[in-house]
Parts: structure tokens; C-alpha cells; sequence
């Protein structure tokens, strides 16, 4: 094992923690009631949880008392809390979840896929399915093998029916009965299955994948209404993948932060950028990416398209309708009649135009910056990119 690192080992306790549902102060109590004390006082639980807080903000080690705790309510193994998730060790005694993820055997995969009890399908005594623990153990080889075979998919071929989720499924069909708590539930539901995938097509710079994974949109991008633009990114919000797009190549950067287009019947999206950029660029500026000031540029010049764009299609709307109303009309009021159809989103992340004279349609994501950078030069960009921002947001006004 390699040299121990105490903050990437308090990020991964952090997120093991999250992961199972955890509050620090619950955590805490368990831990407590692990050891068997019998001192539940608010004093003694106030010191366990800021215990964890510091090991998790990577002020304090964790304590050798407390490892092979945190490994038995966490679910995992002591060297992978001290590897911070890089280092696992397989149980060799009988094929389970762990094992068969961990396993580089494809003969080994088709014995467990086509076991007649479904274990595929079953999650083990941690809650956890194979799909989990293939994503946590980065068996990159495992899940191409299972996309490359049909046996799962994260975005199902045909767009139609997008509905919060991409359409993961599987092909392995249950022999016994299925529940809302099944795998087969989890993955149609679960997004962040596939955007943790996208985390390791990143590392593996696989483009083809990243395509196929639409990994630079959300789902709702593809149910969003004709007129008003839903955009509510939260819901879909993966910090592992964020975390991997600011650490990865200037080529990934490149790709989630340039403009691309969605192309749906019901409600395309001619304008979009990464639904995320806002927090990518404060990782950025949080570990002093030497490709911020690119990423920066390429959020620049979006809103400013975007910006530009409205304002064509408002000018040309504007000088269509002025013989209609005559010249009495004030040029505000003109404006305002031409911007009669231009919603900004309800977070205010996206803005749909539809012109009512030309018949022509414009939606756009729009991106706002609330970092400073202390460096004269970016700063300025970001002032630049929050004053287009800002005026995109004011036609909402009308």
C-alpha cells in the first residue's frame, strides 16, 4: 500500500459515511454504541462527532481503535478506509458481489450473471450490488464487458420516454418475484450509477463512452416543457464526477466546458453547457487548476452567444411588429410585446425564446459564477460572464 494520505482518506470516510445515510452525529452514535458504552451523554457524543469532523476535514488521524469500527458499520475493509478507496481485499472463500467486482476473470463474470439464484440482481448484507461495488473498485474491465454484452445499460437507445432518468436497465430477467427495493429498481432510478461511470470513462479518456453516456447533460434536459424550461441540476448533482472533470486533461476539460446542443422533438435545447459548471469552476479555483482561465473563456463566450442570439431574434421580432402598433408605440413597450414568450427558469439557470412573428425558438442553459479568484485577470472574466448573466435573467422581466 502506498504512502498513507490523510486528506483524500478523510474524504473517502466522509463519503462512505454520506453514502450510508449517515449524519456525523449519527455515525458518531453508532460508533459509540459499537465500543458498548454505556455513556450516551450529549458531552460524550460531542466529542465522538467532532472526532469524525476532524478526521474528515483531515485535521486529525483516525485512531487505530477506531478502524476496524468505522470498517464494520461503514461496510468495508480497513485497507480500503486506509488506501481511501484505492485497495480492496476480496473474500477468495465463496463468490459474492465484492468478490466477483473485484474479479478480472470474464468466465468468473458469466458463472455469476447466469447463476440461477439471481445473484446478479441481489444486493449483499451491505446493500450493495455488483454495479457498486464495479464503480468503487473502478473495474473499468468488468463494466464494459457488462455494457459491450447488453447485460446492463446506463442510457437506453431510443430517447423517447426520458422521464428524471436515462433509461438504465438490464437484460438479466429475474426468475423470482421483483420490489421496489430490487437492483433492477435502483438502476432505472439511481443517476448517479451512470454519471459514476462517466467518472471512470474519464480517467480512461474514453469519448465514445462519455457520447454514450450523455454525460455532460441530465435527464431533464430531455422532459423539459416546450415553453418553460425546467432546470433543476440539484436533483442530479454528482460531486465524484465533478471532482474527476476538474482533476482530469485539458481534452476533458475542453469537452464538459464548450457549448453542444440536445436534439429532442419535444423540446430541444439549441444552447447547453455542462449543468454543473458553476461547481466545477469552484473546484477549480478551489485546488488552482492552471485551466481555469480556459474554462473560464469557454463559460465567457456561451452567455455571450446566448446574449447575442436573443438579441437578434428580439431585434428582428421588434422590426416585424413595429408597422402593426405605429409609431406611437414606445420603444420599452415594443420590447416588451417581442420578449412576450421569454421564461427564464425557475432557478434561473435557463432561458427558452420563442418568437411569435418569425416562429423561431431559442433555449439556452445560462451560467453565473458567485467565485473570485484574487487574480485581477479572471476575475475580470468573471465579472464579464455574471454582467451577461445578469441581462439575460433582465429580459425575463420583459
Amino acid at each position: 500500500m502506498s504512502e498513507l494520505d490523510k486528506q483524500k482518506i478523510g474524504d473517502y470516510v466522509g463519503r462512505l459515511i454520506k453514502e450510508k445515510g449517515y449524519s456525523d452525529r449519527q455515525f458518531a452514535i453508532k460508533c459509540l454504541e459499537e465500543r458498548g458504552w454505556k455513556d450516551n451523554s450529549r458531552e460524550t457524543i460531542q466529542n465522538m462527532q467532532n472526532r469524525i469532523c476532524s478526521i474528515k476535514k483531515a485535521r486529525k488521524w483516525i485512531q487505530v481503535e477506531d478502524l476496524p469500527i468505522f470498517s464494520k458499520i461503514l461496510g468495508v475493509s480497513i485497507e480500503e478506509i486506509l488506501s481511501a478507496g484505492n485497495y480492496f481485499i476480496p473474500d477468495a472463500s465463496r463468490m459474492t458481489n465484492y468478490s466477483v467486482a473485484f474479479s478480472k476473470d470474464p468466465e468468473v463474470w458469466k458463472e455469476y450473471i447466469d447463476n440461477e439464484d439471481d445473484i446478479f440482481l441481489n444486493y449483499d448484507e451491505y446493500g450493495k450490488s455488483i454495479i457498486d461495488y464495479a464503480l468503487q473498485f473502478k473495474n473499468y474491465e468488468l463494466l464494459k464487458y457488462l455494457l459491450n454484452e447488453g447485460i446492463i445499460w446506463f442510457v437506453k437507445d431510443n430517447h423517447d420516454g426520458f422521464f428524471y432518468r436515462f433509461g438504465a436497465g438490464t437484460s438479466v430477467k429475474r426468475r423470482t418475484s421483483l420490489d421496489t427495493f430490487s437492483w433492477e429498481y435502483k438502476i432505472a432510478t439511481d443517476d448517479s450509477l451512470r454519471t459514476d461511470m462517466a467518472s471512470l470513462a474519464i480517467e480512461r479518456n474514453d469519448f465514445d463512452l462519455l457520447d454514450e453516456l450523455h454525460a455532460r447533460e441530465t435527464p431533464e434536459l430531455y422532459y423539459g416543457s416546450g415553453v418553460t424550461p425546467q432546470h433543476n441540476t440539484e436533483s442530479f448533482i454528482n460531486t465524484r464526477l465533478i471532482d474527476t472533470v476538474a482533476r482530469a486533461n485539458k481534452m476533458v476539460l475542453k469537452y464538459f466546458t464548450e457549448s453542444f446542443s440536445v436534439e429532442d422533438d419535444k423540446a430541444p435545447w439549441n444552447h447547453c453547457i455542462f449543468p454543473y459548471i458553476s461547481e466545477l469552476v469552484s473546484e477549480l479555483v478551489a485546488i488552482k487548476s492552471k485551466y481555469l482561465k480556459d474554462v473560464l473563456l469557454n463559460v465567457e463566450k456561451h452567455n455571450s452567444v446566448a446574449l447575442k442570439t436573443v438579441e437578434e431574434l428580439m431585434a428582428e421580432e421588434m422590426e416585424i411588429s413595429r408597422p402593426k402598433y405605429g409609431d406611437n408605440l414606445e420603444e420599452k413597450d415594443l420590447r416588451s410585446i417581442a420578449l412576450h414568450f421569454y421564461f427564464v427558469g425557475s432557478d434561473e439557470h435557463s432561458i427558452r425564446y420563442t418568437t411569435l412573428e418569425t416562429k423561431k425558438s431559442f433555449a439556452s442553459v445560462i451560467v453565473c459564477i458567485e467565485d473570485k479568484t484574487g487574480i485581477a485577470e479572471l476575475d475580470s472574466i468573471i465579472d464579464r460572464i455574471n454582467s451577461t448573466y445578469e441581462k439575460l435573467v433582465g429580459f425575463g422581466g420583459k
